[in-house]
């Protein structure tokens, strides 16, 4: 035991580890993202637009539980703990009329294009089962030899 025992304050919309690099305020997210998109490579194609995007968007992530504030209800007296943090995220693909998106707990990513709609109302769910979100990547493993090789040379691909 290192012997530290040191209590953190609760602080609402990010604040809780102001100060830190990195924090979760709404600022600190917005300059890290502008930062990103100011150094990360120029997209080629949509492809490696919206696979950027995916990653810009994870970056400014809120985790659950790093941005807690408790509220008291009206006429209550206990208190409620809630915590802010990323319920979704979405990205719209304008150029092929396509909409990605995902859950917290299921953090696999979906896309759904206005061409491919049903002619009737429907509804996706955002949320799954968190191990439902996985797949198993035994059916692409190969053999690792001299003609197989997962480094990539070509300095534009990587």
């Amino acid at each position: 035991s290192s012997g530290i025992n040191a209590e953190w304050p609760l602080r609402p919309g990010g604040t809780g580890l102001l100060g830190l690099p990195g924090d979760y305020s709404s600022p600190n997210r917005f300059v890290r993202a502008v930062a990103l998109l100011k150094f990360m490579r120029k997209a080629r194609n949509t492809e490696e637009a919206v696979t950027q995007t995916l990653h810009l968007l994870n970056a400014a992530d809120i985790v659950r539980g790093v941005s807690n504030f408790n509220v008291r209800y009206p006429g209550k007296d206990d208190r409620m703990d809630h915590s802010q943090h990323t319920y979704w995220s979405v990205i719209k693909d304008l150029s092929r009329g396509c909409f990605y998106y995902r859950g917290y707990v299921d953090v696999s990513w979906k896309r759904l294009c206005f061409d491919e709609l049903p002619p009737y109302t429907a509804f996706a769910p955002v949320e799954g089962e968190f191990m439902g979100s996985f797949t198993s990547a035994k059916e692409v493993l190969q053999p690792l030899n001299e003609e197989t090789s997962f480094v990539k040379t070509d300095k534009d691909e990587l």
